[in-house]
């Protein structure tokens, strides 16, 4: 009888989880041109939920958004700036300690004294990008990114994010 020897792989199933964002949770002072970056632990892509991302104004009024989910980041960025003078905008970048899968359209959530904004980001590698705009100076802002709406390049969806910041004192 002749050896014989196989090789597989194995499923993961193990949520992509966030290895850093910017700004980083319960940040303070955060410029109105710094960027919101979510990194992952691993290639990510859209899930089921990626389309339940959304951006809101401070009326609770839909905004066009683009997102991006490239290798392990989301990138969410407003289309248009929400309202003529709005006061904060940037990018917020997580970094992930895995590969995401690509997307162009991932949610992420900004909420503040009970209203939201959604704006929409991208994954590449393992970093999430989301550009925001029409933030209020000296306001705590809590970021949610929706269970489901990352995917690793193996499969597995994200568990529902979040972590605070608040913006800078009014120059």
């Amino acid at each position: 009888m002749r050896p014989y020897s196989f090789s597989f792989t194995t499923l993961d199933t193990t949520s992509p989880a966030i290895t850093s964002t910017n700004p980083v949770n319960n940040a303070s002072g955060v410029p109105a041109n710094t960027g919101i970056t979510v990194n992952f632990s691993e290639n990510v892509i859209q899930g089921p939920g990626y389309n339940n991302i959304t951006l809101t104004d401070d009326q609770n009024n839909p905004v066009s958004v683009t997102k991006n989910v490239s290798d392990q980041t989301l990138t969410i960025s407003p289309v248009n700036n929400l309202r003529t003078g709005a006061p904060i905008s940037g990018t917020i970048t997580a970094t992930f300690d895995c590969a995401l899968q690509s997307s162009s359209s991932v949610q992420i959530i900004l909420s503040a004294g009970g209203t939201s904004k959604t704006f929409y980001g991208t994954a590449s590698g393992n970093q999430l990008t989301v550009g925001y705009v029409g933030l209020v100076y000296g306001t705590n802002y809590m970021v949610t990114i929706p269970a489901g709406s990352i995917y690793s390049t193996n499969g597995a969806s994200n568990d529902a994010i979040t972590w605070t910041f608040t913006t800078q004192a009014n120059p």
